[in-house]
């Protein structure tokens, strides 16, 4: 019964976050008032998921801005230590921690603002590019891609558009981006979407298999000649 009742809490947590503003098919929630500036990170959301194949305005989108550290570990549960979490096996509710939505961060699991270039309208777009994932090609399909891709094409489309060139240049300064791991699984995946032309359908649906020697080939020389003195191989996180 306990358990019944909290999957009913997290697929209908509105009672729990009396406020709300919505643009479009994306409805924001939070404990807290909402400033009047939130329309517009929603609106730069929509652009960034526009610009993805995936992106289907018929969906509703609902994101849970949680008030406390506390609150986001009792909704997200197993992934406590996240910066947010898709429900993307039930009915894809979005949970992301405290967030300050008038400077556009979020706070992390440490209890500070992220000021890097991962603001609150990426991660916004990140947790939602999970959800139209799945739309797109189903749960099945969803559950059996990698990681790196999972997350890769999440961050492809949450940091908005961005040059294959930059993206290199950031990998190889590995100082510029904290989440060294993630910012290697968006450059694979902007290599294959905009390198060599593989559709976002084709990449998805378990065909990135037949690319993983040509992505390989494009890592090993970013990895040799990065400045990072922990810099891995991707190897292994490409290998499905």
């Amino acid at each position: 019964m306990l358990l019944i009742l909290y999957l009913l809490v997290i697929c209908y947590p509105q009672p729990f976050f009396p406020y709300s503003v919505g643009e479009d098919n994306i409805r924001l929630y939070s404990t807290v008032p909402i400033p009047p500036n939130a329309g517009f990170l929603l609106k730069e959301v929509q652009t960034r998921l526009a610009a993805s194949p995936a992106y289907d305005r018929s969906v509703e989108q609902r994101i849970f801005i949680c008030g406390s550290a506390a609150e986001f570990a009792f909704f997200t549960n197993f992934a406590v230590k996240s910066s947010g979490l898709t429900y993307v096996y039930l009915n894809r509710n979005i949970f992301l921690r405290p967030s300050d939505i008038s400077q556009n961060r979020l706070t992390n699991y440490s209890g500070r603002k992220v000021m890097d270039d991962r603001t609150l309208v990426y991660y916004m777009s990140h947790e939602v590019t999970h959800s139209l994932t799945i739309s797109y090609i189903g749960v099945r399909s969803y559950h059996g891609l990698p990681k790196w891709l999972r997350e890769g094409y999440a961050d492809y489309v949450g940091k908005g558009p961005d040059s294959l060139l930059n993206l290199q240049t950031k990998f190889e300064d590995c100082s510029y981006q904290t989440n060294r791991e993630y910012l290697g699984y968006e450059l694979t995946t902007a290599y294959l979407l905009d390198i060599r032309n593989v559709s976002l359908r084709d990449l998805l649906e378990q065909n990135y298999a037949s690319n993983l020697a040509a992505v390989q080939r494009y890592m090993d020389p970013l990895e040799r000649s990065s400045t990072c003195s922990s810099a891995r191989s991707l190897g292994d996180k490409v290998t499905p």
